[in-house]
């Protein structure tokens, strides 16, 4: 079925967030360039939803979830290659065949530029030892996040991690004329 044209299609977003970010992989994986609805955040997206306003939005799992377990609103994908355990019979995007509608955020520890390094180390090891505690665990996961493996936690994960994400997004950015 062709999509309709780009004139008919209205995305929800709000600018420079996660939400926004997302609709931008979306609509580069499906080649389309909607008109873009700027909202103040999930509850204002949302209700316009509802409404029909708008064709769609893009956002973090929690946000809409009380809405799609209500029947309110439909979930069609979760952005990322592993299905979520707060909506596990809806399938990823990889599932749906949009690999590149990967758009998990991550959460991450950031410190100024030259702290000295036992600082950051000792950082980062307070940081692990809270990811492997139990009751820090299924909080996050209750949240709908993904807690990361201890071999992808630290300093130099994290930075490969966001050398790869500027290096992926950067164009789909640009493209949309984002600054």
């Amino acid at each position: 079925m062709p999509i309709p044209t780009a004139t008919r299609w209205h995305s929800a977003t709000w600018a420079r967030t996660p939400s926004h970010v997302g609709c931008l992989l979306l609509n580069a994986g499906i080649g389309i360039n909607p008109t873009t609805v700027p909202f103040t955040g999930t509850g204002p997206a949302m209700n316009a939803l509802i409404a029909r306003q708008v064709d769609y939005m893009c956002d973090p799992i929690l946000g809409p979830l009380p809405h799609v377990r209500a029947g309110t609103a439909k979930a069609l994908a979760i952005a990322t290659g592993k299905r979520s355990s707060l909506l596990p019979d809806v399938p990823t995007s990889v599932e749906g065949g949009l690999p590149q509608f990967d758009a998990a955020p991550f959460y991450a520890l950031f410190a100024p530029r030259g702290t000295p390094q036992p600082i950051i180390d000792w950082l980062a090891t307070a940081l692990n030892k809270g990811l492997n505690e139990d009751i820090a665990r299924k909080r996050l996961l209750d949240l709908g996040a993904e807690v990361p493996a201890p071999n992808r936690r630290g300093p130099k994960p994290l930075a490969a991690l966001v050398k790869s994400e500027i290096a992926r997004l950067t164009p789909i950015l640009q493209a949309a004329g984002a600054k």
